[in-house]
């Protein structure tokens, strides 16, 4: 969803602003942890 909210060419002049990018990927980054932390300390 973020490559696509940052696709000038899917999304014309409605793409997501870099503040917006920021935080996007940031929680992004943050749910990969979960995750990861989640299989970790599933074993």
């Amino acid at each position: 969803m973020m490559l696509m909210g940052q696709s000038e060419k899917l999304m014309g002049q409605y793409t997501i602003s870099a503040r917006h990018r920021f935080f996007g990927w940031g929680a992004t980054l943050v749910m990969a942890v979960a995750v990861l932390v989640m299989f970790a300390t599933s074993f």
